[in-house]
């Protein structure tokens, strides 16, 4: 909850440049029309109450948009701006005021979408509830005064105007917010529409089938070796060892309790220590003589960084780990022939890109891609567990405040990861 509220607020610190940009038009506003009227004053209530109004709200309001409870005031600022607009066309009997009034109603519906975090399905009524008191506010006003000051040709214009502007809102708005963040949860989602919050027994669920998947890796290396009729080296030994303490690490995270018998701390690590685990689970799902994979390193995840920036790109191991062994299980199951991982460690955390060849898609799913890629994804997967991979990282990777998004391009299932680099209060737990 504190991780989406953070987001929120986040998103919202364009108000804060918004307020700002409101209180200077409506104070330019009635500065203006005061040199041009020396009886201005006394017939400036509408102008006055403007800048009065865009004022009080700016200094109750800037720098505060985190708060929440504060946003339940933005809809009435909204309203209050676009009436005011409406009030100053009909005044001056100029069609300005109606340009002007649709900014908020914009910057409104802008506003409801984010706030409600649930993109153009449950918020384009509130939005569209704007434009709606902004026109009775017109037709009230018409009724009172003359509007012959209105030509045909204007209104058509402004009619084509706000028709153009409110299509490129909810056009935009649905591409970005549905087609590109929100393809995970399209996929995902019930058959009922709604994305069900992460209940307790859904973490249990996801954390089960990460587990399965850990051990099944072990399971794999272990059969290869009896097959083989070899032994277990040192070494190997050493990493089973490895494997053995970093469930044991899942288990302690998952659960947050500790015990006696844990030994050593795999909450935040550095990336270097994260990539010898990530190189066995390729290794034990993705073996050289079946996958061509290929590994890049930048940034601070570079082998040639300096040591003192290596030591410091710090991930969070619990989350890293799950994670790729479900990026690395689903490529092993695609039966896909090639793998190219990309690790990028920049200033505000890891970003990461997995690129692989998608060998069982047929030719009219491959014609489809672009109208029923989600469909497509789900109908391919005969193993219902698939849906809980992805499920699992969106979810693991949503609690840390990353993000995660897949597409498919030239034949190529990319995923990309963003995991942001740990907090301090992490590290200290960690150290």
């Amino acid at each position: 909850m504190v991780h989406k509220l953070r987001q929120l607020g986040q998103r919202l610190h364009i108000y804060d440049l918004y307020m700002a940009f409101a209180f200077l038009a409506s104070l330019s506003l009635w500065l203006g029309f005061y040199y041009k009227n020396d009886l201005f004053l006394l017939h400036s209530f509408v102008e006055s109450l403007f800048l009065v109004g865009n004022y009080y709200f700016f200094l109750g309001h800037y720098h505060r948009t985190e708060e929440y409870k504060l946003l339940k005031t933005y809809p009435l600022y909204f309203l209050f701006q676009t009436i005011c607009c409406v009030a100053l066309t009909f005044k001056y009997q100029n069609m300005g005021g109606l340009y002007l009034g649709l900014v908020p109603c914009v910057c409104g519906t802008f506003f409801f979408m984010y706030r409600d975090e649930k993109g153009i399905d449950k918020s384009e009524r509130k939005g569209l509830f704007l434009y709606l008191m902004g026109a009775c506010a017109f037709l009230a006003f018409s009724a009172i005064k003359d509007m012959t000051f209105i030509s045909y040709s204007e209104g058509i214009l402004f009619f084509v105007f706000s028709f153009w502007v409110m299509g490129l809102v909810y056009l935009s708005n649905e591409y970005v917010l549905q087609n590109q963040r929100s393809l995970v949860g399209v996929l995902l989602k019930k058959k009922t529409g709604n994305v069900a919050s992460v209940s307790n027994d859904k973490k249990d669920k996801l954390f089960f089938h990460d587990l399965i998947n850990h051990t099944h890796g072990l399971s794999l290396f272990l059969n290869s070796k009896i097959s083989s009729g070899k032994e277990t080296s040192t070494d190997e030994n050493l990493l089973l060892l490895g494997e053995l303490r970093m469930m044991q690490a899942l288990i302690k995270d998952h659960f947050g309790l500790g015990h006696k018998n844990l030994h050593g701390h795999y909450d935040v690590v550095s990336f270097d220590f994260a990539k010898i685990g990530l190189l066995n689970l390729v290794d034990n799902y993705l073996p050289e003589s079946n996958v061509e994979g290929h590994f890049i390193f930048r940034g601070g995840a570079a082998s040639e960084a300096p040591l003192e920036i290596r030591a410091n790109c710090m991930v969070y191991y619990p989350i890293f780990h799950r994670v790729m062994t479900n990026i690395v299980k689903n490529i092993s199951e695609a039966k896909s022939r090639s793998a190219e991982f990309i690790f990028d460690y920049k200033e505000d955390g890891l970003h990461i890109t997995v690129k692989n060849k998608i060998t069982q898609l047929n030719d009219l799913e491959r014609s489809n891609l672009h109208s029923d890629l989600g469909k497509i994804i789900l109908l391919a997967q005969n193993d219902k567990t698939t849906g809980h991979g992805l499920e699992s990282i969106n979810t693991l990777v949503d609690s840390i405040g990353g993000d995660f998004s897949f597409k498919i391009e030239n034949g190529l299932w990319i995923n990309e990861i963003f995991l942001p680099r740990p907090s301090n209060e992490q590290l200290k737990k960690s150290a």
